[in-house]
């Protein structure tokens, strides 16, 4: 059994069509109450397929503290939890561009403006956004509007908690940066939205930063189909050179 801490190179190296390869992510990475964080199981679940590049569709919430399943199937892998469909990966290259880069400076000048420090919808304990998360416990990117522009940014600085032998942050957690800053880069300029889950995540790794290394996470706007929230999201290192790229789909939850 392995849990989700370099489980990519588990996988790849040793697991790649040995059945069943089974894993387990730990109760750390929480994101909406009892569930995964959608952002780093995202990532986890890409980093299986051992390219840069993956698109993954969440068909349930990846539960936490459970053995699940990894199927490899002709398209890419499949992560089961008995006979429950939790998510489908595939290659999948990413096919638009990202906005231009949000300075250091300015990334931390627009967290003022993020909306969640009081009341946020998973209890303050979200693994990338919550701000009851202390360093090197969370991710604590808290992304707000950038003036004068369309996207909202945060900056994040990794910790020790965050990279591998190498001192380099881990792909499952440059992914997890793009989750969030996503849906309220959405949220921020699309109002009216309700609770929402994320659906799909399109990512790709182009650099992974040093731990101590700050970077911006930045959010936009894509745009919206009924419930489903479109949105692009990217990670930048401070001299502005693009180290990931996300495409994300977050799906409003239907009301009683």
């Amino acid at each position: 059994m392995q849990t989700t801490s370099g489980i990519a190179r588990s996988f790849t190296a040793e697991a790649r069509g040995v059945q069943p390869f089974r894993m387990i992510i730990p109760e750390h990475f929480r994101g909406p109450h009892d569930a995964a964080h959608g952002g780093y199981a995202s990532g986890v679940y890409s980093a299986l397929l051992g390219g840069p590049s993956a698109e993954v569709t969440l068909r349930n919430r990846t539960p936490l503290e459970t053995p699940l399943e990894v199927e490899v199937v002709d398209e890419g892998v499949r992560v089961m939890l008995g006979d429950t469909l939790l998510a489908e990966v595939v290659p999948a290259p990413i096919d638009f561009d990202a906005v231009a880069p949000v300075s250091v400076e300015s990334a931390q000048l627009a967290t003022a403006g993020f909306p969640w420090y009081e009341r946020h919808p998973s209890d303050g304990e979200c693994f990338a956004c919550g701000p009851g998360r202390l360093v090197g416990d969370g991710l604590r990117i808290f992304p707000g509007p950038v003036a004068g522009r369309e996207v909202v940014a945060g900056p994040w600085t990794p910790t020790a908690s965050d990279v591998d032998s190498a001192g380099m942050a881990l792909p499952e957690m440059v992914i997890a940066t793009l989750d969030c800053t996503a849906f309220l880069g959405g949220v921020c300029f699309e109002p009216g939205g309700g609770p929402s889950l994320l659906g799909r995540l399109r990512s790709e790794v182009y650099g992974r930063p040093q731990a101590g290394q700050t970077c911006v996470s930045v959010g936009w706007l894509l745009g919206r189909d009924g419930r489903k929230l479109n949105v692009g999201s990217a990670l930048f290192d401070g001299s502005g050179e693009l180290l990931a790229i996300g495409r994300a789909t977050w799906i409003e939850l239907r009301t009683a």
